[in-house]
């Protein structure tokens, strides 16, 4: 993957109560920053965020980026920031993290991804960052608490236009732009916002996530700055290929992780492209993880498995977590529990089979981190890919906490990763911190 973000200078920025001296340089900052940008929708936010800052920082210009989910992080001069948010990283006040950020870091240009979980924090955000800009990718049925179809989908984006100078819209799939782009529209007509529709070239329409090139240059005209030169053209383009590359795994077979794409259109985009590029007339393996606090993505996920059950590509579909029994159903002969297999196993047959696994619905779960480090071959394995801290105590429940389903070559991989690793706690970030364990 290419980036002009250097990884080897990282830090940590722990969020924190505010003062009235911080709500006081909050204000300043916020206020004082020529542009503030924020990155919304549904996929693609982390990185076009990344992509925003790695190109005006390669020119010269002061801007901070930030990013949301699993692994907070925040982009500063060249320097890379893990965000610590405690002791409980799921319960966290958004002013504490975000105005935090802004009085704690200056900068001419803010660019911030919008988590987007509820109707709540997507109101609130806005009234936290006031963004001038407004750049959205896409808008997919993925969180039940933002919208149950497309259209309340769109009024809840649209209905915090209010502030706003300009939105810039791009959708690859016409069935979801023909229903969001109207509502956009009128909501930004309402507002006195320009808003700003970006069309993606036929010929590049159907490869997954190609809408960043055409949202950056539109963004960079807005800022009256340069298009996008040929070298950060490519920067861009290698970035959305690496991210959706198949990796070879530890068992000699491919697989592409989709478990962090939570709707089911951007996932069906993304296996027809792993299909005219990659799968050929392999066997196709997909494993799928149903949350318990995450019924509504389960729910629009049906269709995508109906359509499963009729494709005679697809050898088997594993299933793990919870409240999965309808789309086992449907599935039929094809459904397998991951209750009900050894892991070890289903992967040694997928080789036999010179099959292609793909990985969906939900993953940050413990349990599908643990099929990710069964998958990924040690040399892969770097810091970089890490999703929570680790202290002195995760050694002893790494080391002795495996769960069912881990075999011993796992159990001998993880413990080299902990005896060869360079690390500095407690705040070091690493890949292995849930491999097998259940206390993590």
């Amino acid at each position: 993957m290419t980036s002009m973000m250097d990884p080897d200078i990282e830090k940590v920025y722990k969020i924190h109560r505010l003062s009235w001296k911080d709500l006081r340089r909050y204000r300043e900052n916020l206020y004082s920053a020529k542009y503030r940008i924020l990155v919304s929708g549904s996929r693609g936010k982390s990185g076009l965020v990344e992509d925003i800052y790695n190109i005006l920082h390669s020119r010269g210009i002061d801007i901070l980026g930030k990013v949301t989910g699993s692994r907070p992080k925040i982009f500063y001069k060249g320097e890379l920031y893990f965000i610590d948010r405690g002791k409980n990283p799921k319960k966290f006040f958004l002013d504490y993290e975000n105005a935090g950020i802004i009085a704690d870091f200056k900068s001419d240009i803010y660019c911030f991804e919008n988590q987007t979980i509820s109707k709540y924090t997507n109101g609130y955000i806005h009234h936290l960052f006031k963004p001038h800009i407004e750049v959205i990718p896409n808008i997919r049925l993925e969180h039940a608490e933002l919208g149950e179809s497309l259209e309340e989908l769109a009024y809840t984006f649209g209905s915090n236009f209010r502030d706003l100078e300009y939105v810039i819209y791009a959708e690859q799939l016409s069935p979801n732009r023909e229903v969001v782009a109207p509502i956009l529209r009128e909501y930004s007509t309402l507002y006195g916002v320009e808003f700003r529709m970006v069309d993606v070239p036929y010929s590049e329409s159907s490869l997954p996530g190609f809408e960043r090139i055409y949202l950056l240059q539109e963004l960079m005209d807005i800022m009256g700055l340069p298009p996008l030169e040929y070298h950060e053209y490519n920067m861009v383009v290698n970035r959305i290929l690496w991210e959706i590359k198949p990796r070879l795994s530890t068992y000699g077979f491919y697989y592409v992780d989709l478990s962090k794409v939570n709707d089911p259109d951007t996932t069906e985009v993304i296996m027809d492209y792993l299909d005219r590029n990659y799968i050929m007339n392999r066997p196709v393996y997909i494993l799928a993880y149903f949350r318990g606090d995450r019924i509504d993505r389960t729910k629009f996920f049906l269709p995508f498995f109906r359509r499963l059950a009729e494709d005679d590509s697809i050898a088997k579909v594993i299933l793990g977590g919870m409240y999965y029994n309808k789309i086992k159903s449907l599935l039929g002969g094809k459904a397998v529990e991951m209750k009900n297999i050894d892991l070890d196993e289903l992967f040694q047959e997928i080789a036999a089979e010179d099959g292609f696994l793909i990985l969906t619905v939900n993953g940050v779960t413990l349990e599908m981190d643990m099929v990710r480090e069964m998958l990924t071959p040690i040399e892969q394995v770097t810091h970089q890919d890490s999703t929570t801290f680790l202290t002195i105590l995760d050694i002893y429940t790494i080391s002795s906490g495996f769960k069912k389903g881990c075999t011993g070559r796992l159990k001998t991989l993880s413990l080299s990763l902990l005896l060869t690793s360079n690390f500095i706690f407690p705040y070091r970030v690493f890949t292995i911190s849930s491999i097998c364990s259940g206390s993590l």
